[in-house]
């Protein structure tokens, strides 16, 4: 079963901000084509773009070319749904589990504000990629402002934590690319050698040390 991973990325007016260089939506955009470098070609990436609605602009694919030109193609607009990006990531999910009930999966989010009235809120989304055993990484990008305007970090924080993802803060561009790196390469091997089947690996690697150990010890 090939794993799925869905990016979910925000699109609102904000991301065109220039405290990350050139803006937040050209660095958003270039880290995520860091990180489909760091997945294995069998897995499954899809593209979830959020602002004032939530969109699937790619649904979950083995072809990266796809990714990288709806990636190229984003623009901006007014509103943050943070909830409803999640949600319909976890739809597309859900969809390619109907053929495989067993496919595992995980989403990497990415904002730089605070959800503007989601018809499905950000905690009640992080229940649920929960309940699916999907976790959820979130990236903040730019300055993470405590009160007021800006990214919200602990509403981001704990969509992660209660999915059974992480989050991470990136204020510039080369971090935001480390970011994005260090999760897809966390995520090819995570998602490869699921829970359910690690047993079974560590058995056959017990029973090849075994017969190797019988083979030199066997008299000839």
């Amino acid at each position: 079963t090939s794993p799925t991973v869905l990016l979910v990325m925000d699109v609102s007016d904000s991301m065109d901000e220039t405290d990350v260089l050139p803006n937040r939506l050209s660095a958003a955009e270039s880290a995520a084509i860091t990180f489909l470098d760091e997945l294995p070609p069998d897995f499954r990436v899809g593209l979830v773009t959020f602002a004032g609605d939530a969109r699937l602009a790619v649904v979950p694919t083995r072809e990266r070319e796809e990714v990288v030109d709806a990636l190229g193609a984003l623009t901006t607009s007014r509103g943050t749904v943070i909830g409803d990006g999640l949600d319909l990531a976890l739809d597309a999910i859900e969809e390619i589990r109907r053929g495989s009930q067993d496919t595992p999966a995980a989403a990497l989010l990415l904002s730089d504000g605070r959800d503007t009235g989601s018809s499905v809120p950000p905690d009640r989304a992080a229940d649920r990629a929960h309940s699916l055993a999907v976790p959820v990484f979130t990236v903040v990008v730019g300055q993470v402002v405590e009160e007021g305007g800006g990214a919200n970090f602990e509403a981001l924080e704990a969509i992660a934590l209660t999915s059974g993802g992480q989050a991470f803060t990136a204020e510039t561009a080369s971090e935001l690319t480390a970011r994005f790196e260090n999760i897809g390469s966390e995520l090819s091997v995570d998602l490869v050698v699921e829970p359910a089947t690690t047993p079974l690996v560590i058995a056959a690697i017990g029973l090849t040390l075994l017969a190797g150990i019988m083979l030199v010890l066997t008299p000839r």
